[in-house]
C-alpha cells in the first residue's frame, strides 16, 4: 500500500511539471507585459540585534535637570476679596495667619524636572529653555547619582534651548551630529529621565522632517516615534553612531503621555545656538523688520499667483531695515540671496542665520512685477505691538462685517456668526486700513472700495487688516460674500 501511494504521488508530481511547462509560455508573455509595472522591492538592510552598545556608551553623558522655583501663583490684588471681620467677630481668628484682608502671602515653592547632556568634558550642559525658565536653583544629577549645582549661562526662548555649566573636568560627553543626514526611517535612540525615573532609554525611527508645530518662528523639528514623555525635555536623540541629532522638546498627546509623536530640535540648529550662548550668553539674529504671512488659496488668487510660494509682507516696522530699503506691505518675497522662499520659515531662518549687519538681497513681486532689494540687516529687537480701538456698531458692506469710524480708521465693530469673515478669524476691534491696495480712513472708504471692486468684476477682494497682534492680509471670495 505504501509503494502504491508513493507511485500515486509521483504521477501527481509529473502531471504538475507538465502543467507548469505548458503554462510557462503564457506566463512569460504576461511577465513581459508587466515589466514596467513591477512593484518596488528593497533588499533587507541589516538591523542591530539590540541598542545596548549605543546606550551604554552615551548614558554617562545624559543627566537629570532638577529645578526649584519660587512663585506667587496669584497676586493679592488679583485674588477675590475676603469679607472684612471686626475685632470681635467669632471667625476673625481663622483668617489671621493670612495677609491683608485674608489673602495668602506665602511664596509657593515649586519643583520641576527635565533632562540634559554634557557636550564637553569641562562641564557644559545642554537642555531646554522651558525646563529651567524662572528657576532659582538648578541641580544636575548624573547617571551614577552624583549631584552638582549648575549655573545658567544663557537661554534662547525662540528655539527653546539653554546652556548650563557645572564645575569640574573629565565629564563623559557627547557631540552633535549632522541632523541634515537624518533620513526618515533611520533609527533613533533617546536617553533621558521621563517621570523622574532616570536613565531610561527608548528607540524608534525618524518619522518626519521639517515639522512646524507652531512653537516659534524657527520651527523645523525632527519628528520621532521613539517614546518620550514628561521629563524627557532637553534630553538627546542619538543616531546609531552615538551622535546627538536632536534635542527632545515636545510631544503631541491628548493625555500627557506618549502616543508615538515626539519632536526634537535638529542638531544643526542646536549646535549654532549653543555656540552663541557659550560665547556671550545671548543669541544675536538678523532682523528685517517686517510682519509676514503665508499665501492662502484666496490670497494667491487675489494676487494672480498660480502657486502659494513666498512670504507676503503684511506690515513694515518704521525705520527698520526693510523700511529703509523701501519694502512695503503687499510685497511678496520669493527669494533671499538666490534661494527660493517657499514658506515663511525659509525667510525667517535665512534672515536669522545671516546675523546682524549682514547684507542680503531679496527678490520681490510688487504689483505683478519682479524687483530686487539689497538690505542691510540689523539686530533683532523686541516685537512691536499694534493696538486697535473699540468702536460703536454701524452698518457696513455685506461681507459678514459691521463697521464703525474711530480716530480716522474704519473699525470692524461686529462679525456675523457663521460668516466668511468669522471663518477667517476676523474679530471685532480690527481696523481695515486698505482695500485692494487703497488706503481706507473710514467705513465709507471701505464700502466704496468694495463697490468698485464688484463693478470691475473682481473675483476676490483683498483687505489689509490691523489688530492688536499686528497686520495681515485677508482675501474674500466675492461669490461667497
Amino acid at each position: 500500500m505504501i509503494k502504491q501511494a508513493q507511485s500515486t504521488s509521483g504521477r501527481i508530481i509529473v502531471a504538475g511539471l507538465l502543467a507548469s511547462t505548458m503554462l510557462a509560455a503564457p506566463f512569460a508573455v504576461a511577465a513581459a507585459k508587466r515589466a514596467a509595472d513591477t512593484p518596488v522591492r528593497v533588499e533587507q538592510a541589516a538591523v542591530p540585534a539590540d541598542f545596548s552598545t549605543v546606550i551604554k556608551a552615551v548614558r554617562p553623558a545624559v543627566v537629570s535637570i532638577l529645578v526649584e522655583k519660587t512663585a506667587l501663583p496669584v497676586s493679592a490684588e488679583a485674588m477675590p476679596r475676603m469679607p472684612e471681620f471686626g475685632n470681635d467677630h467669632p471667625f476673625r481668628h481663622f483668617f489671621k495667619p493670612f495677609g491683608h484682608n485674608g489673602q495668602p502671602r506665602v511664596p509657593d515653592q515649586r519643583k520641576g524636572q527635565g533632562s540634559g547632556f554634557f557636550i564637553s568634558g569641562d562641564g557644559y550642559i545642554v537642555t531646554n529653555n522651558h525646563v529651567i525658565d524662572g528657576a532659582d536653583k538648578i541641580t544636575v544629577k548624573q547617571s551614577d547619582g552624583t549631584t552638582l549645582t549648575a549655573t545658567l549661562l544663557g537661554s534662547d526662548a525662540k528655539t527653546d534651548l539653554a546652556l548650563l555649566k557645572v564645575e569640574g573636568t573629565g565629564f563623559a560627553h557627547v557631540a552633535f551630529g549632522d541632523s541634515d543626514q537624518a533620513e526618515v526611517g533611520q533609527w533613533v535612540v533617546t536617553v533621558g529621565t521621563p517621570f523622574g525615573l532616570g536613565g531610561s532609554a527608548t528607540a524608534g525611527i525618524v518619522s518626519a522632517r521639517g515639522r512646524d508645530i507652531g512653537a516659534g518662528p524657527y520651527d523645523d523639528f525632527l519628528q520621532i516615534d521613539a517614546p518620550i514623555n514628561s521629563g524627557n525635555s532637553g534630553g538627546p536623540a542619538f543616531n546609531l553612531a552615538g551622535e546627538v541629532i536632536g534635542v527632545n522638546t515636545a510631544i503631541v498627546s491628548p493625555s500627557g503621555g506618549n502616543v508615538g509623536i515626539g519632536f526634537a530640535i535638529p542638531a544643526n540648529i542646536a549646535a549654532d545656538v549653543i555656540a552663541d550662548l557659550k560665547d556671550d550668553g545671548t543669541v544675536e539674529r538678523g532682523w528685517l523688520g517686517v510682519s509676514i504671512q503665508p499665501l492662502s488659496k484666496s490670497l494667491a488668487q487675489a494676487l494672480d499667483r498660480t502657486d502659494r510660494d513666498g512670504a507676503l509682507v503684511s506690515a513694515v516696522v518704521k525705520d527698520a531695515p526693510a523700511d529703509k530699503a523701501g519694502l512695503a506691505a503687499g510685497d511678496l518675497i520669493t527669494a533671499i540671496d538666490g534661494k527660493a522662499v517657499k514658506t515663511l520659515r525659509d525667510l525667517t531662518r535665512a534672515v536669522a542665520d545671516a546675523g546682524p549687519a549682514e547684507q542680503v538681497t531679496l527678490k520681490l513681486v510688487r504689483d505683478g512685477a519682479e524687483i530686487e532689494k539689497s538690505i542691510a540687516l540689523a539686530k533683532m529687537p523686541g516685537s512691536p505691538v499694534a493696538a486697535a480701538p473699540a468702536s460703536a456698531v454701524d452698518t457696513g458692506p455685506k461681507l459678514g462685517l459691521s463697521l464703525a469710524d474711530h480716530n480716522g480708521k474704519a473699525i470692524i465693530s461686529a462679525v456675523a456668526p457663521g460668516s466668511k469673515a468669522a471663518a477667517k478669524g476676523i474679530r471685532p476691534g480690527t481696523a481695515i486700513i486698505a482695500v485692494e491696495g487703497k488706503k481706507t480712513a473710514s467705513s465709507a472708504d471701505v464700502i466704496a472700495a468694495v463697490a468698485a471692486a464688484r463693478e470691475q468684476g473682481d473675483k476676490t477682494l483683498l483687505m489689509w487688516l490691523e489688530t492688536e497682534r499686528g497686520k495681515r492680509f485677508v482675501a474674500f471670495d466675492f461669490e461667497a460674500a
